[in-house]
């Protein structure tokens, strides 16, 4: 197994070449060997650091094993010593947790935001149809309103032309027994 010296960088990747071929590491595993509460996470995140495993972890020693995308191991473990308590089992369960139910809210949260987002959506559809439907109503009443307003002048056009004719036809009429 390779030891990690004391004095690296604790920001700097501890693979950092990790993820740059296609041949290169999928995953890291990560198993705590002192205190030995064995295997801790396997993740896809291969800029792991001191700090990063320190803050999730705790101290201790641990052992990272690179793998390939299909499970195998690539070479040794990579063992990293870290200063300070480890993070108990229990509480790095509690974390787990912890961060799934904060995961389960987002995801609530999200989905309540995208219902409400469908929600609104729909009603803004709705309120544009029914602005819609009120316009074409509108426009059919004012056609109606102009059609009967034009039905309404050719009907009095239509008697002044007859009482015209009325007119026209008692005057011939009247000449013509005046003519009599």
């Amino acid at each position: 197994m390779l030891t990690q010296s004391a004095v690296a960088d604790p920001v700097i990747p501890l693979f950092p070449n990790a993820g740059e071929d296609p041949e290169a590491p999928a995953r890291i595993g990560i198993t705590r060997a002192i205190p030995n509460d064995g295997f801790l996470l396997s993740t896809q995140e291969l800029n792991i650091t001191e700090d990063w495993l320190k803050e999730h972890f705790g101290g201790g020693a641990y052992d990272l094993t690179l793998f390939d995308r299909e499970g195998r191991p690539i070479g040794q473990p990579r063992r990293i010593k870290i200063a300070g308590p480890p993070v108990s089992r229990p509480e790095l369960e509690g974390r787990a947790n912890a961060l799934k139910d904060e995961e389960a809210r987002a995801e609530g949260a999200i989905a309540l935001q995208t219902r409400m987002f469908r929600d609104n959506l729909e009603m803004i559809k709705q309120e544009a149809q029914a602005q819609r439907d009120r316009a074409k109503m509108e426009l059919e009443l004012s056609i109606r309103g102009r059609q009967a307003e034009a039905d309404e002048r050719e009907e009095k056009e239509r008697r002044r032309h007859e009482r015209e004719m009325q007119a026209e036809r008692e005057r011939a009429e009247r000449e013509r027994l005046r003519e009599k």
